[in-house]
């Protein structure tokens, strides 16, 4: 039985094996990446990394039906000197389109599942302030302005150390959480990422 492909679906619904899902999270209303969503990670609120804890939503997997999959591995020593010894911690926010064939969608995000393995007293999780956003474009990411699927921060690493000295990350310390995107419809799709520092 033939199922009808929406308008909106990108040349990676077919690669995928997956029939297309409704809702889903995608970078744009009808950008290049479907099934993903933005990463962006700040240090003193303004200055964003953009070669290492980032991604525009080129690397996500689809790995199931309403699931797909983004894994990040870059070096912990160019981590710490991006970050230089002039932050205690770093936010990363995520932004979000929910698709949707709803014909009177409610649309939620919701962060979940985060959790880590690391080194030198790092405290990674999701911030207890974080308010998530009931619109369909949550795209737009800019800490002084917008935040994503927040109104705040959404994801607190926090360094370790004391008096004088900033403890990084090491080699082989992981992080990982999900955001599920729903229109009301059904469970939501889920976009998981899991870092690697190598």
């Amino acid at each position: 039985m033939a199922y009808p492909v929406p308008m909106w679906a990108g040349a990676n619904h077919a690669e995928s094996g997956f029939l297309p899902f409704s809702p889903s999270l995608a970078t744009s209303s009808t950008g290049n990446y479907d099934y993903a969503l933005l990463v962006k990670t700040y240090k003193n609120i303004t200055t964003e990394d953009t070669t290492l804890f980032t991604s525009d939503g080129s690397g996500f997997s689809r790995t199931a039906a309403d699931e797909s999959l983004l894994q990040l591995s870059f070096s912990a020593a160019a981590f710490a000197l991006w970050v230089n010894d002039t932050a205690g911690g770093v936010v990363t926010y995520n932004g979000a389109y929910i698709r949707t064939v709803s014909g009177l969608p409610l649309f939620t995000y919701v962060g979940q599942n985060a959790s880590s393995s690391l080194s030198n007293g790092c405290v990674f999780g999701i911030s207890p302030g974080a308010t998530y956003l009931t619109v369909q474009d949550a795209t737009a990411i800019n800490p002084t302005t917008s935040n994503g699927i927040t109104t705040g921060d959404f994801l607190q690493l926090l360094f370790g150390g004391g008096r004088g000295s900033i403890l990084y990350p090491q080699a082989g310390d992981t992080l990982e959480w999900e955001v599920v995107g729903n229109d009301g419809s059904l469970a939501g799709f889920t976009c998981k990422v899991e870092v690697t520092f190598t």
